[in-house]
């Protein structure tokens, strides 16, 4: 299976927010381009990045991790891909941060993300996820 043939994370969070996404996205690619939202999203998610490095990692129960930013995750036999904000890594588990430029409530298409990040960093790492995190950057 090619890297073309694999699910990603993004698809499988819009297909539960809303289908027709993934097919204007998987079937007319030409159609849609970032909204302003989408690129206030990727600086504020730069900057976001930028302060993570000066926090410490008790918010997320952690004393000592390593944090590994932008990771490519994907699995062959589960035909998942995807590229998680963040990996926070300890000598026996990883958590998965998501970043997200909103206000709003965290929603079943957050829940699927989050878990379909944390599935495939398990199998990456080799390590059990037990928690994953959704880290809201304030609009």
């Amino acid at each position: 299976m090619s890297m073309v043939d694999l699910i990603t994370v993004t698809d499988l969070k819009q297909w539960v927010y809303c289908e027709r996404i993934v097919f204007y996205h998987r079937v007319m690619q030409a159609v849609g381009k970032p909204t302003f939202k989408m690129r206030e999203a990727v600086q504020a998610q730069d900057l976001i990045e930028s302060l993570e490095m000066r926090h410490g990692l008790h918010r997320y129960g952690f004393e000592i991790a390593r944090r590994n930013f932008n990771v490519w995750l994907n699995d062959s036999e589960l035909g998942l891909s995807g590229k998680a904000d963040l990996i926070l890594e300890t000598q026996a588990e990883v958590a998965v941060v998501d970043f997200k430029l909103t206000g709003g409530e965290v929603g079943d298409n957050h829940r699927i993300q989050l878990s379909a990040y944390a599935l495939l960093a398990e199998i990456i790492y080799g390590k059990p996820s037990p928690v994953a995190f959704l880290y809201r950057i304030p609009d």
